[in-house]
């Protein structure tokens, strides 16, 4: 009795086997759709202020307890927007509303390093300009958009200043 009872249950767990490595087929591979994440034409209309955090990079690289600063609501941020017109570079305006200007000028024309991947956004009004890092693409999808300004003392980075903006 024993004997057909381990036989039955090898030939059931070999029959087990044999349909589930039948029944395994390997799917088709699909076609890679490139993804337009970074492009400039995400970057195309009006944001408004979200968030502005500051961060200490001295602070941060002595470990300092107070490295990074919440200044949305003294600069009002929450009022500005900026527009962004054309399509890899066209013109640009800034819209204080009652916040209080912080950049060196609120209108002129932007520009970015790469159409396809955006790593740098630059404003420029006539011979003044910023370069703005872009944050990650992740934001973008989410639409919203990190740009990072970064302040230096003596050649090395000393403020780094990250705007949050929403669509």
């Amino acid at each position: 009795m024993s004997y057909n009872k381990t036989t039955n249950i090898l030939l059931f767990s070999l029959l087990f086997t044999v349909l589930h490595v039948v029944s395994c087929r390997p799917e088709p591979i699909q076609p890679l759709t490139p993804s337009e994440n970074g492009s400039a034409s995400k970057l195309i209309g009006t944001w408004k202020g979200v968030a502005v955090n500051q961060r200490d990079i001295g602070a941060e690289n002595k470990n300092f307890p107070y490295k990074n600063l919440d200044i949305t609501a003294p600069l009002q941020f929450t009022n500005v927007k900026l527009t962004l017109n054309g399509t890899n570079r066209g013109n640009f305006t800034f819209d204080y509303g009652t916040a209080p200007a912080f950049f060196k000028f609120s209108t002129g024309n932007w520009s970015v390093d790469d159409s396809t991947k955006v790593g740098k956004l630059y404003l420029v009004n006539g011979t003044d300009s910023m370069v703005m890092d872009i944050g990650s693409y992740n934001f973008l999808l989410q639409n919203k958009m990190q740009l990072k300004q970064t302040k230096t003392l003596i050649g090395r980075p000393a403020i780094v200043y990250e705007f949050l903006f929403s669509k």
